[in-house]
């Protein structure tokens, strides 16, 4: 038992200041300052300061400060700053800054910088920068910083950057950033960047990034790439990127890619937008809007405008507008307008134009004006104008112009020109209008073409069925060649022609106008309507039952109302008949014809007769005009001088009857 107390020293229990104690120390305990104790120190308790305890320092409870106590330091609890405390540190609670505590470090709290807290290291709370912490270190909160704290990290919050926290990272929160947080990184917020953050990434929110957040990337928002979020990627609002987010990918707004975000080392997904891009968003997929891209955007696929391309859009394809191509648009479609392609839009088909091909436009066709091909557009057709193939296109079409082709046209059909075939198209059809008026066309196999000009034209068009070719041809002889006089007998082919009486097949035809129905009122058309099973569906389709319009009457609903405007338009149209108008012909047949005289018939590969040269009949007919001519006027020759001998014979029998008068007379 030491007791001493006198001058500036003080010395208070069994080899307390027992050797080498300088001026003005302090030590009271068993063993407290026992091996030299540095002036102006304290030293309280059992082995408190016990060997080698610099000037200025403190050490206060059992084994504090226990040996090599650097200069100017606090050591207060159990253990704390028990073995080499660096100068000017502070170790406060039990096993504080226990072993290696670094210079000018800060350790308060049970376990606190327990093991090798570096220089200017700062460890406030239970167990919080425990084992290695670093230079410069921060960590403040129960188990923050716990173990292997990187040099100028921060961590902040209970079990925050717990283990292996990065160097010169930032973790603030509970449960933030609590393993393997990496360099330069930031997670702020409960949970934020839990497990496995990324070096420059940064996870801001309520379980942003919780778990294998990539490198630089970035997470802002409750539950913003929550679970798995992919390097280099950006993830903002609420629930963004929230499960498997892709490298290099973007999410912002409300549950903006939220799951499945495209995956792969260079995805580069973008979803802009509350619910864009939500769910399985596919490699350098883009989805601007809400809604846009929702579920199953395809790779390289594009959706801009609100639930543009929400559901299965396929890839490399593009939707801009309001509810364009929301649901099914086909691999390398373009749909660019409000409500364009909105259902089922085929592959490598192109809709442009608010309400273009509204539902189930085929593969390879084109659509481009409003409502052109808007319901059932067939494959490998084109609409271009306003109304243009509205309704039920064929298959390999063409209608260009407003209104053209715009209800059934029919497969393989061509029609030009505003209000060509506005509401009749047969099959294999052209149609070419330019009367401002509807010129229909019921005659499958037919070609119309209004107006026309009645005026002269030196070349007359001919048509060849075999190549479907279109020519006109010319008498000169620049045009022509083996050139030789004709010595065919054309009366012997003639003759030898066999003229038929007969009807033809395709017969003209006059347009017969019919009375127009009355359209049903609008309350009595809806009652029938909303009976049928389709009508959920095409409602849909036109965007009336939209979440806009919950609580809007009926008769105040614009899709509704644009719906029973085309029935009107549909019902009261005046109808046109086609009436075949009956005629007998005289003519040739051109079989026989060939029978004839081959050089007198068009034919095909196959040398079957297809059509009559009416050029080489006229020929013939002129030759042997020109033959009866030549005859004609030798016989009328023949016949003058006949006539001449007639007279002088006439003459020289008058004569000799002049003299048989005067011979009777004289006789």
């Amino acid at each position: 038992m030491s007791w001493r107390v006198g001058t500036t020293n003080v010395r208070l229990g069994r080899n307390s200041g027992s050797a080498n104690q300088a001026d003005d120390a302090m030590a009271i305990g068993w063993g407290a300052g026992s091996t030299s104790q540095g002036a102006s120190t304290v030293a309280i308790g059992k082995d408190a300061g016990g060997d080698t305890q610099t000037e200025n320092a403190v050490a206060i409870g059992k084994n504090s400060g226990n040996a090599n106590q650097g200069i100017s330091v606090v050591a207060v609890g159990l253990d704390a700053g028990n073995l080499n405390q660096g100068s000017k540190s502070v170790a406060i609670g039990n096993a504080a800054g226990q072993t290696d505590q670094g210079g000018v470090s800060v350790a308060v709290g049970y376990s606190a910088g327990m093991t090798n807290q570096s220089t200017t290291a700062v460890a406030v709370g239970t167990s919080s920068g425990s084992t290695d912490q670093g230079v410069n270190c921060v960590a403040v909160g129960y188990a923050a910083g716990k173990e292997s704290q990187g040099i100028h990290a921060v961590a902040v919050g209970a079990t925050a950057g717990m283990t292996e926290q990065g160097e010169a990272s930032i973790a603030v929160g509970h449960l933030c950033a609590t393993d393997n947080q990496g360099k330069r990184a930031i997670a702020i917020g409960q949970s934020s960047g839990r497990v496995e953050q990324g070096g420059s990434s940064i996870a801001i929110g309520f379980e942003a990034s919780v778990i294998a957040q990539g490198a630089s990337s970035i997470a802002i928002g409750a539950g913003a790439g929550k679970l798995t979020q992919g390097s280099s990627s950006v993830a903002f609002g609420v629930n963004t990127g929230e499960t498997t987010q892709g490298n290099a990918c973007v999410a912002i707004g409300h549950s903006a890619g939220l799951t499945i975000q495209g995956e792969g080392s260079s995805s580069t997904a973008v979803a802009v937008g509350q619910g864009s891009g939500q769910k399985d968003q596919s490699v350098n997929g883009v989805a601007v809007g809400f809604k846009a891209g929702y579920e199953s955007q395809g790779t390289h696929a594009v959706a801009v405008g609100a639930t543009a391309g929400e559901t299965e859009q396929g890839d490399a394809s593009i939707a801009v507008g309001h509810l364009c191509a929301t649901d099914n648009q086909g691999r390398q479609a373009i749909a660019i307008g409000r409500s364009a392609g909105r259902n089922g839009q085929g592959d490598n088909s192109v809709a442009i134009g608010v309400d273009a091909c509204i539902n189930a436009q085929g593969t390879n066709s084109v659509a481009v004006g409003m409502d052109s091909g808007q319901t059932t557009q067939g494959a490998n057709s084109v609409a271009v104008g306003v109304n243009a193939g509205k309704d039920e296109q064929g298959e390999n079409c063409v209608a260009i112009g407003a209104s053209a082709g715009r209800f059934p046209q029919g497969h393989g059909s061509v029609a030009i020109g505003a209000y060509a075939c506005a509401e009749a198209s047969a099959e294999h059809s052209i149609t070419l209008n330019a009367t401002e008026n509807q010129l229909n066309n019921n005659v499958v196999d037919s070609f119309m073409v209004k107006p026309i000009r009645n005026a002269a034209s030196p070349n007359a068009l001919t048509y060849n069925p075999a190549t479907g070719e279109i020519t006109y041809t010319t008498s000169s002889s620049k045009t022509k060649e083996n050139i030789i006089d004709m010595s065919r007998d054309a009366c012997g082919i003639l003759c030898g022609l066999d003229v038929k009486e007969f009807n033809y097949i395709n017969k003209c035809k006059y347009i017969e106008e019919g009375t127009p129905e009355e359209a049903k009122s609008f309350v009595n058309w809806l009652v029938t309507e909303k009976a049928t099973d389709t009508w959920v569906s095409r409602l849909a389709a036109r965007g009336g039952s939209d979440a806009g319009f919950d609580g809007v009457a009926d008769e105040d609903n614009p899709s509704i109302r644009e719906m029973y405007n085309d029935y009107v338009e549909r019902t009261e149209v005046v109808p046109c008949t086609f009436v075949d108008k009956e005629e007998i012909h005289f003519g040739f047949m051109a079989e026989d014809v060939q029978q004839v005289s081959p050089e007198l018939v068009y034919e095909d590969g196959d040398g079957a007769a297809l059509d009559i040269k009416w050029n080489n009949i006229t020929a013939l007919l002129v030759k042997e005009n020109q033959t009866l001519r030549a005859e004609q006027a030798a016989a009328q020759t023949t016949i003058s001088s006949a006539l001449t001998t007639i007279a002088d014979l006439v003459q020289q029998t008058q004569q000799l009857t002049e003299r048989l008068v005067v011979v009777e007379d004289q006789l």
